[in-house]
């Protein structure tokens, strides 16, 4: 069943031709979540692993997109937002997530430093942390268009400032500010975290010969977005001694084929002032996401990460022996 956002209707505006995307409000059968693959690929120093014998993971934020813009050149756009998913909800999943994480790098052999050891460290108790755990942002991450979130970590692995940029760069300059941490727990650094979109939603403006055409649509698709990155590092015994790198998905196509189930509903209230003076002839859609199928669609997109993060960490890892 198709969750397509657009049918391109043909609308003039000031004597140019343009598409406006006109949802259809459909309810799908509730199915099993989708097949989320993904591949993940390493750079930096795999040594980080043979330094220490345990694993800690200092955070483990997952950025849930809730809302997305697509904006044709400020003539015609679409605000679709994701209704049912509570900031209960995603910070339930996200220490869902660290804890799956833990039980992978157990059984290959990395066992992961207890929370209350991690958040009692004197190193890792000094770094600050985003209040409450979770942050409100918005921003855009890719050429797909302007994204609303939110990112929680869980009272485990909880959120750090520096984490929830658009470029992973934040991330990757700050990791190795959990080095002190790292000597005094013996164990390496990791921060995975994940950036989960459910609609493929975007806008373009295309000019011919007869004039231009502005389109706006897309589909209710769940997956990563390429975001969805993992830093690790280790600090030796010596303050000189610091090796870390990560890990990064491979290819940008990281969309579920099957559509997320739910009710998507058009028009549901008029656009603001400034929501109309930024896209023109503008409107505000929900996806009415189904609950229980979401709830599986999330622990399925941790799940496939985790694997194959532990797939690639066992492969650094010292041999038995």
């Amino acid at each position: 069943m198709s969750f397509e956002l657009d049918r391109r209707r043909a609308l003039q505006l000031a004597g140019l031709g343009a598409a406006l995307a006109t949802p259809l409000g459909r309810l799908a059968a509730q199915g099993p979540a989708g097949s989320l693959p993904i591949e993940l690929s390493i750079w930096g120093g795999k040594g980080a692993f043979k330094m220490h014998p345990r694993a800690a993971i200092v955070t483990y934020p997952i950025r849930f997109i809730l809302a997305a813009e697509a904006n044709a050149g400020g003539r015609v756009g679409i605000y679709l937002t994701l209704k049912g998913p509570t900031e209960a909800d995603m910070r339930a999943l996200a220490a869902e997530a660290r804890n799956d994480l833990a039980s992978r790098l157990a059984a290959i052999g990395l066992p992961t430093v207890p929370p209350a050891e991690l958040l009692a460290n004197p190193d890792f108790a000094a770094m600050p942390k985003v209040p409450g755990g979770a942050k409100w942002d918005e921003g855009v991450l890719d050429p797909m268009g302007k994204r609303l979130w939110f990112m929680t970590g869980s009272p485990e692995a909880p959120l750090h400032p520096s984490w929830g940029s658009t470029t992973g760069s934040s991330e990757m300059f700050s990791i190795g500010k959990f080095n002190p941490a790292s000597r005094s727990l013996n164990a390496v650094s990791i921060a995975p975290y994940l950036t989960l979109e459910f609609s493929t939603l975007s806008g373009s403006v295309k000019s011919g010969s007869k004039g231009s055409t502005a389109w706006a649509g897309g589909e209710i698709l769940f997956g990563y977005k390429p975001h969805s990155h993992t830093y690790f590092s280790a600090g030796g015994k010596r303050s000189i001694e610091n090796v870390g790198g990560g890990f990064q998905p491979k290819g940008r196509v990281l969309i579920a084929p099957s559509r997320l189930p739910g009710q998507l509903n058009s028009g549901v209230q008029a656009p603001s002032p400034e929501l109309a003076k930024r896209m023109g002839n503008a409107r505000i859609d929900e996806f009415a996401v189904d609950m229980a199928a979401w709830r599986e669609w999330v622990r399925q997109a941790y799940r496939s990460y985790n694997a194959e993060l532990a797939r690639n960490i066992v492969g650094a890892l010292p041999k038995p022996g």
